[in-house]
């Protein structure tokens, strides 16, 4: 009994340790090397514009969802709260974030839908209005305006519900 008392004891140790150290790899040493293995070449076709008032929430809808809140803390730096969803499920995430000409960057990664991760948005002017654009959308954002399509770019920018002017 005294030695199946111990078997049980490793296996729960295995059982806390393991979670624990693929997390403490997903947030401290992947997602700092995220951005050099991911970066994303500049096209000429999107105007990245900067300067944007970036509080508030801004969204994207569909059948699924994705949404982010800024709130400005101080400087460039911003709370973020991201969330996305679909029908069948949702989660959230906080994170903070810089702003930094036309790129937002966030400290960890954060998953969309479709289980790709970014940590970086670009701000962007398409159509005469603010947008942003996720790090993950940019090629697909990029195909869409090449191939002329009107709405092909709809549940690819993030907008606000209000009408935000560029400064």
């Amino acid at each position: 009994m005294r030695k199946l008392y111990k078997y049980y004891i490793l296996l729960m140790a295995i059982a806390l340790v393991l979670p624990v150290s693929y997390l403490l790899y997903r947030n401290i040493f992947y997602a700092g090397s995220f951005d050099k293995k991911h970066d994303v070449q500049r096209s000429p076709q999107i105007k990245y514009v900067e300067q944007v008032d970036l509080e508030g929430t801004w969204d994207i809808r569909g059948l699924s969802y994705r949404a982010i809140t800024f709130t400005k803390k101080q400087g460039d730096c911003y709370a973020a709260s991201y969330i996305a969803g679909s029908c069948l499920d949702e989660w959230e995430a906080d994170r903070t974030a810089v702003y930094e000409g036309d790129t937002i960057i966030l400290n960890r990664p954060v998953l969309d839908n479709f289980d790709r991760e970014y940590r970086k948005l670009f701000t962007i002017e398409y159509m005469g209005k603010p947008y942003l654009l996720a790090f993950s959308d940019a090629e697909k954002f990029e195909t869409a305006i090449k191939e002329d399509e009107t709405y092909g770019w709809v549940g690819i920018l993030f907008q606000r519900k209000e009408n935000l002017q560029i400064k």
